[in-house]
């Protein structure tokens, strides 16, 4: 687990910040104190870290920011990035505003773009990040007792260790991913935030999901997807027609396909399933080309899911547990597989 970490902006040394008052073309350590407001549109004046978390670790932490750090007479949105991709939006002066992004391992750009201002007002921004929610990965129960067998395979759950939004172009609202991988599809409202048309989904196809292993995962043979939102299942508020790509370490697509969402449209409760062929070498799964449910029904609502989930066939241990002489197997990930794609390797 991570020691949760908190540190006010821009000051302490851990992480330190550097700052750019020219759209990041140059950039100078940070001063302690607030300071003047560079003249310009969005963007023009900017703060970054750089930091890296440590592998082992799965989960979300999250960053929230302040909305006092804008011109008086201008006070349009500041702009969160991470990782050269735009999160969305900090509102002025309401603030703050929170940010869930995924606990990956290595090295990674915080990076805060001021609103734009025609003045030289204040600028006086405050992030503070925390790592508590970090989660651990599932394990096998300690109370196992040894089983012969002979050597057997099976369908089990591989999880994703984060999952990020790979590309906005048009800055659509989108909340809360970090919950569609925390192993419960519970009554969740994750996806698009509305606001959001059917046409300003066509109009972006490029905008994307990534969900990422925390290692590249072999004998990939099953996506599962909760659709819809909230503790409603009937009225088709989630997502329709998709597409699925997979990819490797060097983001190269590896299988791609369309995934129709919508059936049975009147009740998400039943999770949709993407079966195909064994792929290996998978790094993350990439949802894109994205369409709601019902756009009739549903107006500018926006689409909504509750959990993605990934199979991979591959060995498969048995477990007695000795207290109540049960027999589960599990994958090599510590997860429970499906008894019945028990079967020769």
């Amino acid at each position: 687990m991570i020691t949760p970490w908190a540190v006010n902006f821009p000051t302490g040394t851990n992480p330190t910040w550097e700052f750019s008052n020219n759209s990041g073309a140059t950039w100078t350590p940070s001063p302690a104190a607030s300071q003047g407001q560079a003249v310009g549109g969005v963007g023009v004046q900017r703060y970054r870290t750089v930091f890296t978390i440590p592998g082992g670790n799965s989960g979300t932490w999250t960053a929230t920011v302040s909305g006092d750090i804008y011109d008086n007479s201008v006070n349009t949105n500041a702009q969160v990035w991470y990782d050269g991709v735009n999160q969305g939006n900090v509102v002025p002066l309401p603030g703050p505003a929170t940010f869930t992004l995924p606990v990956t391992a290595g090295t990674h750009t915080f990076e805060l773009r001021i609103g734009g201002s025609d003045s030289a007002g204040v600028t006086a921004p405050n992030v503070q990040f925390d790592f508590a929610n970090v989660v651990a990965d599932g394990t096998v129960p300690c109370d196992c007792c040894p089983f012969p067998s002979a050597e057997r395979c099976a369908i089990g759950e591989v999880p994703f260790s984060s999952v990020l939004v790979s590309a906005n172009p048009a800055g659509l609202p989108i909340v809360n991913l970090a919950s569609t991988i925390d192993g419960t599809e519970g009554a969740d409202l994750s996806g698009f935030s509305p606001p959001v048309s059917e046409a300003q989904l066509v109009a972006n196809p490029t905008t994307a999901f990534d969900y990422v292993f925390a290692a590249p995962v072999d004998n990939l043979v099953r996506l599962r997807w909760h659709n819809g939102g909230g503790g409603v299942l009937t009225d088709q508020d989630g997502f329709g027609l998709i597409t699925a790509t997979l990819l490797d370490v060097a983001l190269a697509p590896l299988y791609t396909s369309p995934w129709d969402l919508t059936a049975p449209i009147g009740n998400n409760a039943i999770a949709r399933q993407l079966d195909f062929a064994a792929v290996s070498g998978v790094a993350r799964v990439r949802f894109n080309g994205f369409h709601k449910q019902n756009p009739a029904v549903f107006g500018t609502g926006a689409p909504l899911l509750r959990q993605v989930e990934a199979f991979v066939r591959g060995p498969a241990y048995p477990c007695l547990r000795r207290r109540s002489g049960v027999l589960e197997w599990y994958n090599e990930a510590g997860n429970l597989v499906d008894p019945a794609s028990l079967g020769p390797c």
